[in-house]
């Protein structure tokens, strides 16, 4: 197995399978999985900066510059200067490649200079269409919010794919993220709490459907949900029909209780995305929201900022995967979590269950 490789402008780490290839940027630990789904049909469900080829915005070590896949943050409360964090702007070294049984198990590190060190563990198994991912914290000491970004790659028919999970409440984001000033438009209306996200009326007094997606082109939204968790466990499944199949992921809900979406549709008009950058459609696992609502709460920005003891060691895992999606299917009627995994269901009433290995989270 070859450890370090190059992919799509980067240097990387894989690690691989039957079923699975895994490929990791050194720089800033973005996570490209691509997925064997059958018929020697090989997809990768998530998107990848368009500008990764043209060098017009590559530094070569801002997140903005490899962005792509599922990648990880940390942010460290009273640190400027690093979106998302110094670990997702900073090399990450390979500690090591072990190989249990049917198991595979990648291991990178980052460490912190300011104090602190991250595991991030990647393990695949041969009887399991999924990524099993582990990051370890250890050794901070202040607080932070830490969160996963997995992008997803969208269809370019508007509203042809769809998106469910076990949430129960969505809030959109403030006009001074989301405004024209700024560059930015958006279709939904800023603070607004949203209890049916498949009846919602944007600013331009028309219904849409926020379970279906792409959304219209042109804009860009944002919206938080609130996870409504299961044995404390937390889901998504998306099926791209475009692509032929069904994603999925999982997350532990009591280290991440909430979720962002990001609707990226050709809203942002500045480098580098320029009015231009579509196809992205982010659900983010989230361990608060200082993030998105700081200037909501000037009387206590900080509120949503996780404390971090020195001897603490904190666990933060999450499944993610695709299968194929069955043939003349379309959209998602209902889903659930199960002891077995998830149940997803059609909207021609068909039923399907994706295996996982819930004991993950355990």
């Amino acid at each position: 197995m070859e450890a370090l490789t190059f992919h799509l402008g980067q240097p990387v780490y894989r690690l691989a399978n039957r079923r699975i290839n895994i490929l990791t940027t050194v720089q800033n630990a973005c996570v490209l999985p691509y997925f064997s789904i059958g018929d020697g049909k090989e997809i990768c469900p998530y998107w990848v900066a368009p500008w990764w080829n043209d060098r017009l915005y590559d530094d070569g070590s801002t997140i903005s510059s490899t962005l792509r896949g599922n990648f990880f943050c940390m942010e460290r409360k009273g640190l400027g200067g690093y979106e998302h964090g110094r670990c997702a702007n900073s090399p990450w070294a390979l500690a090591g490649v072990e190989e249990d049984g049917e198991k595979k198990t990648m291991t990178l590190r980052f460490t912190d200079p300011d104090g602190g060190e991250i595991d991030k563990r990647l393990e695949i198994r041969e009887s399991d269409p999924a990524v099993y991912e582990t990051e370890i914290l250890k050794g901070f000491s202040g607080e932070f919010s830490y969160n996963t970004h997995p992008c997803l790659k969208v269809p370019k028919e508007c509203f042809a794919a769809s998106l469910d999970g076990n949430w129960s409440e969505w809030q959109t984001a403030t006009g001074k993220l989301l405004d024209t000033e700024s560059g930015t438009y958006s279709r939904l209306p800023g603070m607004t709490v949203i209890r049916d996200w498949k009846h919602v009326t944007t600013v331009y007094g028309e219904e849409t459907d926020l379970s279906r997606h792409p959304q219209k082109k042109g804009t860009i939204d944002l919206m938080i949900a609130k996870t409504d968790a299961v044995n404390g466990l937390g889901y998504a499944v998306f099926a791209n029909p475009e692509e032929g199949y069904l994603y999925y992921q999982l997350k532990d809900a009591r280290i991440l209780p909430e979720t962002m979406f990001w609707l990226f549709n050709g809203g942002r008009h500045f480098a580098p995305w320029n009015g231009t950058t579509d196809g992205c459609l982010g659900v983010e696992e989230m361990s608060d929201r200082i993030v998105i609502f700081e200037e909501d709460f000037p009387e206590n920005p900080d509120r949503f900022m996780i404390p971090v003891k020195p001897d603490q060691e904190i666990a933060v895992r999450q499944v993610y995967g695709a299968v194929a999606l069955p043939e003349g299917k379309r959209y998602i009627k209902e889903s659930a979590l199960t002891e077995q995994g998830i149940s997803v269901q059609f909207d021609d009433g068909v039923q399907i269950q994706i295996p996982v290995d819930i004991s993950f989270f355990r």
